[in-house]
């Protein structure tokens, strides 16, 4: 018989600057990806494959708000500031899974729109240390 599972993104702890974030929008609201491919590979007109390993470290952390969060003044503060600061996601869901990283900064100041609807604002964090095992 399968094993059931559950899901709850209160589990997931997202810390900024040492600051726990909180008032996210809906739907997907933490994603994480390296900025190039670790392993790429080429095959010679002989048919001899070769395998290339790439050296870029970095990656992005994409943060997604809702536009009254608390969250938006603490991430254009460290815009403002231009010093690196660290990021940390936890997923109590996953057995504890943990990405830590310690030099980052906000890639730009989010896209602004203002309605009778409550809207988003999504931030990019250019993370150089991506590229590490997690914690």
């Amino acid at each position: 018989m399968a094993k059931s599972m559950s899901y709850n993104f209160k589990k997931v702890a997202v810390i900024i600057a040492g600051v726990f974030a909180q008032q996210f929008a809906e739907g997907t609201v933490v994603t994480s990806a390296p900025t190039a491919e670790k392993r790429t590979m080429t095959s010679g007109a002989d048919g001899s494959v070769t395998f290339l390993e790439g050296n870029d470290p970095t990656g992005t952390v994409t943060l997604v708000f809702a536009q009254n969060s608390e969250m938006n003044a603490l991430l254009q503060e460290l815009y403002y500031q231009d010093d690196v600061f660290s990021l940390s996601i936890v997923d109590n869901n996953t057995g504890g899974v943990k990405e830590h990283y310690v030099e980052c900064k906000v890639q730009q100041l989010p896209e602004r729109a203002h309605g009778a609807e409550l809207n988003n604002r999504e931030w990019v964090i250019l993370v150089a240390d991506y590229d590490k095992k997690a914690a």
